[in-house]
């Protein structure tokens, strides 16, 4: 089976890291012959929606996906002193994206805010952030876990001589996703230190009967961005390219390779090379592009008397033409002005609908109500395409 998948990719959304836009890593990706493309830029979905819209547009298959950061390994125990390590997730259907949004948001709650310093930049970069393990278990359906980069937990056991850990950790993962769901991730980008972990996973995964796979941890889409890719890292470290020198990517391959050139760093594992092709075809069943409404629901409003048993529809439309009357009031208003406004009016509420944003409206209508109690102006008058004149509130 022929390498077509590339599961380890990030976009320019990982800040200063990923040095190619997802229009540029899409149509290369269309150039060279790949059938799908994952994106797993870091701790967000900041740009996968984005990515997925270039992908679609040259006929490559998006999935979405992430490398979250974990505060500690799922081996280590809470009392362990841990430094975070990293963990691919990938949607294989619509419940895995609603628990990957779910952990993405966990684990920016839970990472502590810096506080402003006198100076005009902080002595330390802000803390990304980290999910605690303990906020997996609940969140695993729907996706798909590989064990990351070099800085994934298993990864960094096996650089470190820790088999029987690694072991543990790869069971423990199996645990939290299912057996199916869990791939020791092969990476290979001609880095000293590759060939024998590459081959250490494989023992690895081998022993713990847990399947193999092969990514590129792709930062750019061709080598020669490798140049930008390193004046980020050294911009995001405040250094300069000198100074920066051991914290950069150690060469220039980690670009988009071409199919074959993958099959044959992998030559000796071609399950890797077939499990990566079947991943794709798991992940078929979403797909970004095609979920542009995926049903996001507002918290509920406070309704009012006679409210209780309807609709966020109908009771902005009742709203409205209660405001109506008031802003125009028949007895005063030109007949004219006052009939285009009721068409206005009616246009932008089937906008709304159209939109699922009558909850986003009525909580405004909330907001603005709390407000005109301290206030006598408040603002806030205007529409979605800018018409009516009406209030929100």
């Amino acid at each position: 089976m022929s390498y077509s998948v590339e599961l380890h990719l990030h976009t320019c959304f990982s800040f200063l890291e990923g040095a190619s836009l997802p229009e540029e890593l899409a149509l290369r990706a269309a150039t060279l012959g790949y059938e799908a493309l994952a994106v797993t830029d870091h701790d967000g979905l900041h740009g996968a929606m984005e990515f997925a819209q270039a992908c679609a547009s040259v006929g490559i298959r998006p999935i979405t996906g992430v490398e979250l950061t974990l505060t500690r390994g799922v081996s280590q125990s809470t009392h362990d002193n841990g430094s975070p390590v990293h963990l691919t997730l990938l949607v294989e259907r619509e419940q895995g994206y609603a628990n990957l949004c779910r952990l993405i948001t966990l684990a920016h709650k839970r990472t502590r805010a810096w506080e402003p310093i006198a100076t005009h930049l902080p002595s330390e970069d802000p803390r990304p952030p980290a999910l605690d393990p303990s906020d997996l278990a609940a969140h695993t359906d729907g996706l798909i876990a590989l064990t990351g980069c070099r800085n994934g937990e298993i990864a960094r056991l096996i650089d470190r001589g820790r088999f029987d850990q690694a072991r543990l950790a790869a069971e423990q993962l199996e645990a939290l996703f299912g057996p199916e769901n869990v791939f020791i991730e092969l990476q290979h980008n001609l880095v000293q230190g590759d060939t024998q972990r590459v081959a250490r996973l494989a023992q690895l995964a081998e022993a713990a009967n847990v399947p193999i796979v092969a990514t590129g941890n792709v930062h750019y889409h061709v080598r020669s961005r490798h140049r930008l890719q390193d004046a980020m890292v050294a911009v995001k470290h405040r250094s300069t390219l000198e100074g920066s020198h051991r914290l950069r990517r150690p060469n220039s391959e980690f670009f988009l390779r071409p199919p074959a050139e993958v099959e044959d760093v992998f030559a000796l594992y071609p399950q890797a090379i077939d499990n990566a092709v079947a991943i794709g075809e798991r992940c078929k069943a979403f797909n970004l592009a095609d979920h542009r409404e995926l049903g996001y629901n507002f918290p509920d409003f406070s309704r009012r008397d006679g409210e209780q048993h309807s609709s966020a529809d109908e009771v902005l439309a009742a709203f409205c033409a209660e405001r109506f009357d008031v802003r125009y009031p028949p007895d005063r208003t030109d007949a004219q002005l006052r009939e285009k406004a009721r068409r206005q009016l009616q246009d932008e509420l089937q906008l709304v609908k159209k939109h699922h944003l009558a909850g986003f409206f009525l909580i405004y209508r909330d907001l603005q109500q709390q407000a005109t109690e301290v206030a006598k102006r408040v603002r806030g008058e205007g529409t979605i395409r800018g018409g009516s004149g009406l209030p929100p509130g």
